[in-house]
């Protein structure tokens, strides 16, 4: 009977728990806030780069941590005098303990291809330049 009550308590925790999504992921933050960030990134790598950047598409990806789907925007940037370069400026999360702490980054930090290769479900939400 007590083995009984424990294993219902166990399944009624757990179906509680997805129901109240506790186990769901990041979903996507506030745009206009992740875009002034992006644009204060943007005139940083600009300074850093010695190059005029334009800002072309604003997106989301999502990077799955097991089954857990974390969504993050991204904005997409190319050098005027090399139109066909693309430059990813993007939130990410910080995974590290039981907390996630979000950042600003770009594609251009050694070592971010890797992370890039993680990106599941790439949408682009709004263009800022026309591609004719």
């Amino acid at each position: 009977m007590r083995r009984s009550l424990l294993i219902f308590c166990v399944n009624l925790f757990a179906i509680s728990m997805l129901v109240t999504g506790c186990w769901i992921g990041r979903s996507l933050g506030n745009e206009d806030e992740f875009l002034n960030l992006a644009r204060n990134q943007v005139r940083t790598l600009e300074i850093t780069t010695k190059q005029r950047l334009i800002m072309k598409n604003l997106g989301s990806y999502t990077v799955y941590r097991g089954l857990v789907p974390h969504e993050f925007y991204f904005v997409t940037l190319t050098p005027v005098d090399r139109p066909t370069e693309e430059i990813y400026v993007y939130e990410k999360g910080d995974f590290e303990g039981s907390t996630e702490k979000v950042f600003i980054t770009h594609s251009l930090v050694p070592g971010e291809q890797n992370y890039l290769q993680e990106w599941k479900e790439k949408k682009i939400r709004y263009s800022f330049i026309n591609e004719s």
